[in-house]
This record gives structure tokens, sequence and C-alpha cells, in this order.
């Protein structure tokens, strides 16, 4: 039977003969899985699997596109491409302890407009393309907020690609290098993206939409290693690699391996037709800032524009050329260049705009469910647009905005049917956001209720186990020990004064060896309960000593005893009493929110 591997987190999965979506014993991450129908087959989907999850997109592409070759019907080999083109690992959720897809390779592309999505839906059955279409729009909201982080940021004139911790943990030498020709670009005026300071304010955020805005706006990338295991290293070759997909649609990108300490054929394969700097040669800080110049102008840190004498015209005519090819990025370039010639051209600001949000052509803006009205691109298109034009764009815009709340509204109706509140919350600030459509507000409310009665059941179980933990606290047996063991001091003294009453008469009646065993017998109960409370007290480990100690003068222990068994006394009860205090105001605040919870189901009522 055929053993495939889980697509989140390896482990083998369980299939029965002619099923195609199973859950995973180790993760419960339900999946599709290809037919296990040939040995092949399995071999290589696990191969693939396992370089995809070990970031090695590239090379798990190639698996899939040999497994579409030799299986050209199986869904699963396309839905994997999907999966390595916008870099999709399968992370912990720290919410709910599920795994969720997060991206590695974004991409202006929407993958549910990918044609290996497409033929992935084609070949698979319903109950896969329902799960495939289901996927597909998770990682493409993940897309559309790293794309809308992503325009929010400057763009680079030069991305430093490097290995920054060794093995070992510590910083590598790759490092220290990298930041040398950092300060050296940066003090040229370059705005450059180096990963050490640039994503040092970026701790706790997904690093995917500032490398991204990087890769996809710099000019240039430096590839700094000392090591061909540096350069191979994972997330480095994920960079580089993407920086050298860019460069076929984007013939002015630059790429520049910069290597020390050890053999220029050592350099990956990748960059045997690319021209390498030694960093370890005399003057190769110099030579390496005059190169760049030659490619970015170092007084403005940005990339030179030479219209060459060509209109505002006929550079919106290219920008909308580079639109209808889907090169996104050279249509926002052709985009800017018409704006550094007429900063109020409002055609230039649309296409800019379309560029932003991966569309080609005008009548696809209505089918865009993304927010356009708070684009800076579409504020300056509508301030600077004539009458004309904007009536043209008004239908379209407003088409997009109908298809937004549409789309807005599905993904929030899906949301609140979820168990998990954190989903039904999400729900209810997606519902917030669309009050004037269809019945949102009322789902709105619905859910409301829903996180309410969720809340009330978590609190009132929460004040059952306070109200436990308060009786707990005023239970008089917590002071127990202190009581036990100065009664056991008092019944040793009164038994040693008994004694030693009996002492004094057995002197005349001859019976004083019953007496004065007696009055050891008194002393060491009072010994021993004066150790247990000096113990106590202190937290003494020493009982050996403690011991020698009342072998000397067991009297004298009993009496430290019983002034530290009042002080237990003492100090049990002043500590029973903060823990009544802090538990009966644990108890009050949770009534105090069941309260409120009560009032706003009420007022939903």
């Amino acid at each position: 039977m055929a053993v495939f591997k889980c697509k989140a987190c390896g482990g083998n999965l369980d299939i029965e003969e002619n099923t195609r979506i199973v859950k995973c014993a180790y993760c419960d991450t339900s999946q599709t899985v290809p037919a296990a129908d040939d040995d092949e087959k399995t071999r290589l989907f696990n191969q693939a699997n396992k370089a995809r999850m070990d970031g090695e997109f590239d090379r798990a592409e190639r698996r899939y596109e040999e497994i579409v070759s030799k299986f050209p019907e199986e869904p699963e080999a396309y839905w994997g491409l999907c999966l390595c083109k916008y870099g999709i690992e399968y992370v912990d959720d720290p919410s709910t302890g599920f795994k969720v897809p997060t991206c590695h390779r974004s991409s202006f592309e929407s993958i549910l407009d990918d044609s290996n999505f497409e033929i992935a839906c084609e070949n698979a059955d319903s109950d896969m393309r329902k799960m495939y279409r289901e996927e597909a729009k998770e990682i493409d909201r993940i897309q559309q907020g790293i794309l809308e982080i992503a325009a929010r940021e400057d763009p680079y004139d030069i991305f430093i690609c490097y290995k920054e911790t060794a093995e070992d943990g510590q910083r590598t030498k790759d490092s220290v290098l990298a930041q040398d020709i950092y300060d050296a670009l940066t003090a040229k005026s370059y705005k450059v993206f180096f990963a050490r300071i640039t994503l040092e304010d970026k701790l706790g955020q997904e690093y995917e939409p500032y490398i991204f805005s990087a890769l996809t706006t710099a000019k240039v990338m430096l590839v700094v290693g000392t090591q061909n295991e540096h350069f191979e290293a994972r997330w480095v070759k994920n960079e580089w690699g993407r920086f050298l997909k860019f460069m076929k649609k984007d013939k002015e990108k630059v790429l520049v391996p910069c290597y020390c300490d050890m053999d220029a054929y050592d350099l990956p394969r990748e960059f045997k037709n690319i021209q390498a700097q030694d960093m370890s040669k005399m003057g190769f800080m110099q030579d390496l800032v005059r190169n760049i110049g030659k490619i970015i102008n170092p007084m403005s840190g940005a990339a030179i524009v030479n219209t060459g004498g060509a209109t505002v015209e006929s550079l919106v005519m290219r920008a909308e050329d580079f639109l209808k090819d889907r090169e996104w990025q050279n249509a926002k370039e052709y985009s800017e260049k018409v704006l550094d010639i007429n900063p109020r051209y409002a055609p230039a600001y649309l296409t800019n705009l379309m560029a932003q949000l991966g569309i080609s052509k005008v009548e696809d803006i209505g089918n865009c469910y993304r927010e356009i009205r708070d684009n800076p691109n579409y504020r300056k298109f509508m301030e600077y647009a004539d009458d004309k034009l904007k009536k043209e764009m008004r239908p379209h815009f407003e088409k997009a905005e109908i298809s937004r709340k549409y789309r807005v509204y599905e993904v929030a109706m899906g949301l609140a049917k979820s168990n998990d509140m954190d989903e039904v919350r999400k729900a209810m600030n997606l519902f917030d956001t669309i009050p004037d459509w269809e019945d949102s507000k009322a789902q709105l409310t619905e859910c409301r209720r829903k996180v309410i009665n969720h809340d009330l059941a978590n609190e009132e179980k929460d004040l059952k186990d306070a109200k436990k933990a308060l009786r707990k606290s005023k239970n008089i047996f917590r002071m127990f020990p202190s009581i036990f063991w100065l009664a056991v001091i008092i019944v040793g003294a009164v038994m040693m004064l008994v004694s030693y009453n009996e002492y004094t008469e057995a002197v005349r009646t001859m019976a004083k060896d019953t007496a004065m065993g007696n009055l050891f017998i008194g002393l060491g109960i009072a010994g021993v309960g004066g150790i247990a409370s000096i113990m106590r007290l202190f937290h003494w480990d020493g009982l050996g000593k403690l011991i020698g100690a009342s072998l000397i003068n067991y009297f004298t222990v009993g009496i430290f005893g019983a002034v530290a068994s009042i002080i237990n006394l003492i100090r049990d009860k002043v500590n029973q009493s903060r823990e009544v205090k802090t538990n009966r105001k644990v108890v009050n605040d949770i009534n105090t929110r069941i309260t409120k919870l009560n009032s706003a189901l009420s007022q939903l009522k």
C-alpha cells in the first residue's frame, strides 16, 4: 500500500483505498492526496513534499513538473506547483494549535488566477475541488495582506542577500562583510535592504511583505557569501532564486555574487553566467560602489529615468501594454516615469493602481474584491481625473466595491460558522466593515450573541472554580500544622510539670525512677514539637544539627519551639487572609464580567 506524507507536518498518512481526502493523525490537518495507483508517483510526491517542507521550493517544483509530465491528469501535482510558486509552508497557529499556511514567495498574481490552480480544479472531483478552493481563498487572503503592506513601503535601490547565523548560533562572517557593504552604500544615499538592520524593528511581524517589497523594487541584488553552503542555505537561496525570476521579466535588474575565502567555481551553478566579485581583492568596495553607480543615480538613490523624448501618452501606452502582459512591476515603473513628468496625470495613477492590484484590463476592476477606495493611487486618480474620466470609471469602481463587499460577506459567513471564537470574532470585524450589505447587521448581532454566550459559559466555569478556591482558602485546617505542633509542645510542657511534681513527691516515696522517666518523656515531646515548629518557621534542612542541639538542651528547644509555633500560627493566618482576599477579588471580578456580558446579551435581544 502507498504511503504518502502529510503536507503540513510530514507524518505518515493513513489512507484508505480510493480515498482522496484524509486527516493526518498527527496534526489533525485535513488534506487532499494523490491517487495511490503508482509506486513511482508516490516516491516523487514524497520527494517533492519533503523539498517543499525544507523550503527548497525550486527543487520541489521540479519534482512536481516531473509528475505532471508522467501523470498529466493528477490534480495534486498542479496543486503542488501552486504551493511552490507561493512558497507555502504550514506552521502552528499559536491561538488554535492547528496547522495554517504561511507564504514565503509572494506574487502580484492571485493564486485564484493561476493556471495550475485552474487545471487542478478541472482534474479534481467535487470534494477535492471544494478543498482546493477553500485553501486557495485563504492563501489569497494572506497574499493580499502581504501586498497591502508591501505597497506602503518605499522602493529600494539595493537588496543585500546573505546568511546571518551560523550553525552554532553565532553571527557569520558573511553578515559582517555584508554590513560593511551596507555602510558604504548607505553613505552614498542609496536605500539598501539589509535584513539585520532593515528588519530589526519588525520583531513579532511577518517578514515576507518587507522582503517582497524590497525584491520587487530593488535594481541590484548583492549575494554575499564565504562558503558554498551559505549561498545554498534555505532562505538565502529562496531570496536570490526569486530575484533571478524577477530578472527574467525586468531586464534592468542586476544580480552580483560577492564571494570571499572560496573559489568562484564553488558558487551556485545558477551564477555561472553572472560576473562575480571577489571581496578579498584590493579596492573591491570602491569598484562595487562605482559599478552600482552606473545603474543607480547616487544623488537621489532612485532609478535613472531617461524618457528619451517619449511623451506622457506613449509611456502610459507602454504601461498599459505591460498590464496586458501581466508584467506588473514594469507597469508600475512606467507609470512612475509618467508621474515624474506630470505628477497630476490621472491615467498614470490608474495604471499604477491596476498594477498594484494585479489587474490587466479596466473591465476587470469590477471583479476585484480588495479595498480600492483607501488606496493612495485611487485617491490621487479621483483628485486629478476630469469629470468625463471619472464618469467612465465610476461604474467599474462601484462594481469593485460590490465585489469587495460580496467577498467580505462570503468570508465572514464562513468564519461565523466556526466553533473557534477567534474565527467568529474575525467574522464580527468583517461584518462591521459592510454594515449595509445584505443581512450583515443581523449576522453581526448573531456573531456577538454567539461570542457572548461562549464567554458567559467560560466565565461561569471560572466562577465555579474561583468559588471553590475561595472556600478552600477559608478552611480552618489550613492552619492545622501550626495548631498541632503548638498543642504537642503544650502537652509536653504540662507533662513535664506534672512529672516534676511527681518527682519531688517521689523523693519521699522512693518512686523517683518512674517520675524521672515521665519527666524525660514530657521533655522529649516538647522538644520534638519545638524542632518541628522551628523547622517550619525557618525551613531548615539541617535536621541533624537541630537534633544535636536539642540533645544539649531539650528544654530550651521546647521554649523556642513554642514561640515558633505561635509565629507560624500568626503567619499562616496572615497568608490565609491574603489568599481569601485575592480569591474573593477574583470572584467579584468574574461576577462583574458576567453582569456586563448578561447586560450586553439582553441588549442584543
